[in-house]
């Protein structure tokens, strides 16, 4: 992901931020070493992170991509642009793109991995004053908490946009582990959102 955004078209200055959650392995001087500024958030969960991340960014628009995904190099000038046109969460297609030597699974997550026109915070820009306005991403929720605060920002009165042009490539599921894994974890974000939030 690092190297994908050092090599972004976009002519402005862009921040990268790094949130380790508690990695045990070299996350941190890797990252350092391709100028990112790496933040860490002891405290486990994907959505805390993000908020982690958002807490410390200093700038009015705000990227979000996986650790395990590699954003084009329109990626951020296509999603600005978006931004500039009225648009004030924008997200586009999650490529999952599996190689000639991967197995069944790595296919069938390529053709499922991720639904299409679903705000996912592997593919998400956005102005900051939207989190100022509707919070941040729920801490609460294990899986589903980017969908959750798509859904918080349709019902507001600022305007979401799925945009073609915005578009991130993913690594696919390759075991079959990786797979229920994912399936288990969304399930029960589905389930969370269900009890806590009626829907």
């Amino acid at each position: 992901s690092i190297r994908a955004i050092n090599q972004q078209t976009f002519d402005g200055e862009i921040t990268i931020l790094v949130v380790d959650n508690g990695s045990t392995d070299n996350t941190r001087e890797v990252a350092e070493s391709m100028g990112a500024t790496v933040i860490s958030e002891p405290e486990a969960g994907s959505y805390v992170a993000r908020n982690t991340g958002i807490e410390h960014a200093e700038d009015d628009y705000i990227a979000f991509t996986d650790a395990d995904a590699e954003p084009d190099p329109d990626w951020i000038a296509n999603g600005i642009a978006a931004l500039e046109s009225g648009a004030d969460a924008v997200s586009g297609p999650i490529r999952v793109e599996s190689k000639p030597t991967d197995g069944t699974i790595a296919k069938f997550d390529e053709v499922l991995g991720f639904s299409k026109e679903t705000l996912k915070t592997a593919n998400l820009i956005t102005r900051r004053e939207v989190f100022d306005e509707i919070g941040t991403f729920d801490e609460d929720l294990i899986s589903g908490g980017d969908v959750e605060w798509g859904n918080r920002v349709e019902k507001s009165e600022f305007t979401y946009r799925y945009d073609e042009s915005v578009v991130v490539s993913h690594e696919p599921r390759r075991t079959l582990r990786e797979l229920l894994g994912k399936n288990i974890r969304t399930g029960y974000g589905n389930g969370q959102k269900e009890r806590i939030r009626g829907g």
